[in-house]
């Protein structure tokens, strides 16, 4: 999977020396034509031993145990302010064990594989025997949670690939649910006998108050809902939740907002809420070096404000702490090749198949990869990428619009259209299948279809590039003015010195607006 350092460090080491011999040979009687060959092969020998015995040592960890943690079903016997442990007893206990095993074991904790998962259907036999079949994990950790208002029990399953079960069962009480939840992951603990590098790791030792606020807002987060996240955590005294991974959580929010606000084109907005991720994710950096999403946090702050050495130095870093953080691999595509090669990767598509090796429910990862074999006109492998997330998610509506994109590219309408007309029954919202339906009737000629449904993105979030087409549509119909206004809102949304569709817009206004200077070159 890795083409590692070795290779370009051999190859820099061979041409030296052969242009060393050749210029001893020209320059000294020393070195006659038998030397100079002999010479040479040595050299390719010692080059050759060089770059295998680089590739051994750089070698990743084989990960053969792959545990993941599912969120665990709360009783309706517990009170409903307490189902916020549905999310808090397997995190805990995920990132301990997490922690515990790298790095030859992999733990995927619930945010790892939570938009793969129907959550409501968690207690259904049936669909956590399929889930467990398609999901390609060595083994997997569910569990039950019942009590009162006082007294709290924990039922967990550990179930292989094969079908082999382990589970137990342990009871204590709502206030010391930290040390319950410390004594179920440590019998867990020793029922995984083939996870490796055991250490002692301790995470979340906080109050059940703390973990209360926290984990309650953690669903916004999971969601994806990350202004609401925001909102419900700004309503919290800030000492409640003053912890490193709360502050982190925060900062990751925040910086989740300020991507959302670049993409609408409001840049003052977006600084400030990048500003705000900054700081927070350097506060955390300095106070908990286990948090490595810190570093990568900043590392992805940096790229977007264009500062590479400082978003190499912190990617880095990230990447000695915990090289099982899949999240990792995504910014450090986006640094120039010489960065990351020193890690051992040779390419952006070597980086995005570790990251999906290591977490194979990662979405972006596998759409990242499909894009890359698009690029190299690779439509086949493209699809057949995509096809085996959503084995994993069918109904993952990232993934769809990602194939949806490889069949507009292959102009196949029938499956386009099916496609949107599922991601728009799955997420009624989204401007993207809207702007892309709106596509296929504009270039079928279907006007009318067309301008509804730009008008339906615009609507729903003020969707940019659908306010460039309904200006051709508007040039079309004759309607001149609604198209200067179109056009002239797209470029006042510009997103950025790359933005091409602000750059179609202020050409095509130019052109509108200077009629006779485009006749004469006619």
């Amino acid at each position: 999977m890795h083409l590692l350092l070795g290779a370009p460090i051999a190859t820099v080491v061979l041409i030296a020396i052969v242009i060393i011999l050749i210029y001893l040979y020209k320059t000294s009687e020393l070195l006659n034509r038998n030397r100079l060959r002999i010479a040479i092969f040595i050299t390719i020998i010692a080059a050759i031993i060089l770059n295998v015995f680089l590739i051994i040592v750089r070698r990743p960890p084989v990960q053969k145990f792959k545990l993941a943690v599912l969120p665990f079903v709360v009783d309706q016997s517990l009170q409903a302010e307490n189902h916020w442990m549905q999310f808090a007893i397997p995190e805990i206990i995920g990132t301990t064990l997490q922690r515990n095993y790298q790095p030859e074991t992999v733990v995927a904790t619930l945010e790892w594989t939570y938009h793969a998962l129907a959550i409501d259907l968690l207690s259904d036999n049936g669909y956590m025997a399929r889930l467990f079949k398609r999901m390609p994990f060595s083994h997997f950790l569910t569990g039950h949670v019942y009590g009162s208002s006082d007294s709290l029990v924990i039922f967990y399953e550990i179930r292989s690939h094969d079908g082999k079960k382990t589970n137990g069962e342990i009871s204590g009480s709502i206030p010391g649910l930290t040390d319950l939840v410390r004594n179920v992951t440590a019998t867990i603990d020793e029922q995984l006998p083939d996870a490796t590098t055991k250490k002692s790791a301790s995470v979340f030792p906080y109050s059940p108050d703390q973990l209360r606020w926290y984990f309650s807002g953690y669903k916004y987060f999971l969601d994806t809902e990350y202004q609401d996240a925001l909102l419900y955590y700004r309503n919290i005294p800030s000492k409640i939740i003053s912890f490193p991974e709360a502050r982190l959580l925060i900062a990751r929010c925040l910086f989740q907002v300020g991507l959302k606000e670049r993409q609408s084109g409001k840049k003052d907005r977006e600084t400030a809420y990048f500003t705000q991720a900054k700081s927070i994710a350097q506060q955390v950096v300095q106070e908990d070096t286990l948090l490595d999403d810190a570093h990568r946090l900043l590392g992805e702050y940096y790229i977007y404000s264009e500062r590479w050495s400082l978003a190499d130095f912190h990617l880095r870093e990230g990447f000695q702490r915990n090289p099982l953080n899949y999240r990792l691999y995504h910014p450090l595509s986006r640094l120039n090749v010489e960065r990351f090669s020193g890690l051992g990767f040779s390419s952006e598509r070597t980086l995005y198949e570790r990251a999906i090796y290591i977490n194979p429910c990662y979405t972006d990862g596998y759409i990242a990869l499909s894009d890359i074999l698009l690029f190299e006109n690779k439509r086949e492998q493209a699809i057949d990428m995509l096809n085996t997330y959503l084995a994993i998610d069918p109904n993952s509506v990232p993934a769809l619009m990602a194939l949806g994109k490889i069949y507009i590219v292959r102009n196949e309408m029938l499956p386009i259209m099916d496609i949107l007309t599922k991601v728009i029954k799955l997420d009624p919202t989204n401007t993207d299948a809207y702007f892309n339906l709106g596509i296929l009737y504009y270039n079928s000629n279907d006007i009318d279809n067309a301008k509804r449904f730009f008008e339906k993105a615009i609507e729903i979030d003020n969707h940019l590039n659908s306010h460039l087409y309904l200006a051709y549509i508007n040039e079309l119909r004759g309607d001149m003015e609604n198209a200067v206004n179109e056009l002239r809102l797209r470029i006042r949304y510009k997103t950025g010195p790359d933005d091409e569709f602000a750059e179609e817009a202020r050409k095509h206004l130019y052109k509108i607006m200077h009629p006779d200077e485009f006749k004469d070159k006619q």
